[in-house]
């Protein structure tokens, strides 16, 4: 069986994509890949497609599998859909940036029903997100599979910090966030957090820093200004390669923590992957669809979400108990290899085409 994945993103810049591809070929599937730019990229895609010289397509994007969807008229070949969001659900419930009810809305709408219904099979990362696919657009449930996200570990991986013995008297305890400032984030809640243990007593050696940029990185650094946080850093865009330097560096690292619930308790991050797979002790939010990988206090340490002073007090008993900081980031990174490497990951989305009727 030989397969064929297409798209107009960047291996470099695409995570999920760039995860199958190599867990594929990790587990010796016989895999192409097919990436297409510029005007005509789509054209192109088209005429990669009608080669026939594969079984199953895998493409990434709606406007790609509808061109797969077209060309199976002529092809017959199968389609396996790693939808991983719905953009209904992103742009007009989570984010609010298309009104709904509007036409905008209802394409949108209209292309995330249609492309799973045109599918063979279509991967979710959580069984939690297949329910809310499966509720919202009314497919059929049987067509799904769950697929995590997992993580590269050709990127991310435990390295030794640079930091030496001299220099820990000196160093701070480092709270580490990074991501794309997204609602969902919460990063609100990490900012009041770290107010509430600059108050603390004898815990003027904490500091957060802050990685990355996005859709309210301005609303959040005026936040931090406002109410005064001394022990917050931002940082501002990072090379997505540097990542891995920081958190090596970092104490503690930071998941996922509210603002849009529905949304975030279907899903489960990358960096949730990236973090464990670096062997780093790891605080987020507690939902259901976090509850289908991790227990709590074994490889994780969930907190509520959306409340500040449960965070807090997280962050302060990782501080406070060194060993279960090492229990936590031990376990972490033993689950990551057990279930979510690149190979893991790519022995699922094999066994979910090798599944299509």
């Amino acid at each position: 069986m030989k397969i064929l994945m297409t798209g107009i993103y960047s291996q470099d810049n695409y995570g999920r994509g760039r995860i199958i591809y190599e867990g594929l070929r990790e587990n010796k599937a016989d895999v192409d890949i097919f990436l297409a730019k510029g005007i005509f990229k789509y054209f192109r895609i088209m005429k990669r497609l009608a080669r026939k010289d594969y079984d199953v397509v895998l493409p990434n994007g709606k406007l790609v599998l509808m061109a797969a969807k077209f060309m199976k008229l002529f092809t017959k070949k199968k389609i396996a859909f790693d939808v991983f969001i719905s953009d209904y659900e992103a742009l007009v419930e989570s984010r609010k940036t298309v009104k709904k009810g509007s036409l905008k809305s209802k394409i949108l709408f209209f292309f995330d029903k249609n492309t799973c219904r045109f599918s063979d099979v279509v991967l979710l990362d959580t069984n939690e997100h297949i329910d809310y696919f499966v509720k919202m657009f009314g497919l059929d449930r049987k067509k799904f599979r769950r697929v995590f996200v997992g993580g590269d570990d050709t990127v991310y991986y435990p390295i030794k910090k640079k930091t030496g013995e001299k220099d820990k008297k000196e160093r701070k305890f480092t709270v580490l966030f990074y991501g794309s400032f997204i609602p969902g984030h919460g990063i609100k809640y990490i900012l009041k957090a770290a107010k509430i243990i600059e108050k603390e007593k004898k815990m003027n050696d904490v500091e957060f820093l802050i990685l990355g940029k996005g859709q309210t990185y301005d609303e959040m650094t005026q936040f931090s200004k406002e109410i005064g946080n001394k022990n917050v850093k931002f940082t501002g865009w990072i090379d997505y390669r540097k990542i891995p330097e920081y958190v090596s560096e970092a104490d503690v690292c930071l998941g996922m923590f509210g603002d849009h619930i529905e949304k975030i308790n279907r899903v489960i991050g990358n960096k949730i992957f990236e973090i464990i797979a670096m062997k780093k002790p790891l605080i987020s939010g507690d939902c259901k669809a976090m509850r289908e990988a991790f227990t709590n206090k074994e490889n994780i340490l969930f907190c509520r979400m959306d409340d500040e002073k449960s965070l807090a007090d997280s962050i302060l008993m990782l501080k406070k108990n060194p060993a279960l900081r090492e229990k936590i980031a031990e376990n972490g990174y033993k689950l990551f290899k057990e279930r979510f490497t690149t190979k893991e990951i790519g022995k699922s989305v094999l066994k979910a085409i090798e599944e299509i009727k």
